[in-house]
């Protein structure tokens, strides 16, 4: 009777035995798969931010080709005498660009999307003013790519002449608005943008 008891006993203390281990093992692989969800979040978080980064910096590019031609179309150093004699961009005829004015960007030429700047109406803080806005593209008609690779990043290109004292008064406003992607062949591409507006 003796013998027969204490196999009762082992074989259920055995039972309890697996079944705290189980709980155990259950509790380890949710803390687990708990930690492998926050460092999987983690990894895109910072992927995301990697191609932000690609696409401020295509951004800020345009941004600074576009302000060199616009405010500073002749050598810096003064030595040469002025390329061009007024701003590329202008709503003066004859100041916009043509098929003579070469623009360089990031080792690629540019050309304006027209010959002439559409003219158009445009709004800003005072309201709606009338405009000429000239888009910069590469020699194939797309955005101007920062690189070799078809998945480099790009940037496309708006100048805007806005006149401020209607009608067609003399008082300009320039913005150049560059919206920079991270891919421009990808359908989930993360874009920027940087607006930057002078009087």
């Amino acid at each position: 009777m003796i013998n027969i008891k204490s196999r009762k006993e082992r074989l259920l203390n055995n039972g309890f035995v697996v079944l705290v281990s189980v709980i155990i093992i259950s509790i380890i692989l949710s803390i687990g798969i708990g930690i492998l969800n926050v460092a999987i979040k983690e990894i895109k978080i910072a992927d995301l931010q990697e191609e932000s980064l690609k696409a401020f910096y295509a951004a800020d590019a345009g941004v600074d080709c576009a302000l060199h031609y616009d405010v500073i179309p002749f050598d810096i150093a003064g030595l040469k005498p002025p390329k061009y004699p007024s701003p590329i961009f202008s709503t003066i005829p004859g100041g916009i660009p043509g098929p003579d004015v070469d623009i360089t960007c990031s080792g690629t030429s540019l050309v304006s999307g027209t010959t002439t700047p559409s003219f158009t109406s445009c709004s800003t803080s005072l309201g709606n003013r009338s405009c000429y806005v000239t888009e910069l593209k590469d020699s194939s008609g797309g955005p101007l790519m920062l690189g070799i690779a078809p998945n480099s990043p790009c940037v496309q290109i708006f100048v805007r002449k806005i006149w401020m004292d209607p009608p067609l008064g003399t008082k300009e406003r320039t913005e150049i608005e560059a919206r920079g992607k991270n891919d421009c062949n990808s359908t989930r591409a993360v874009e920027r943008s940087l607006i930057l507006r002078w009087q």
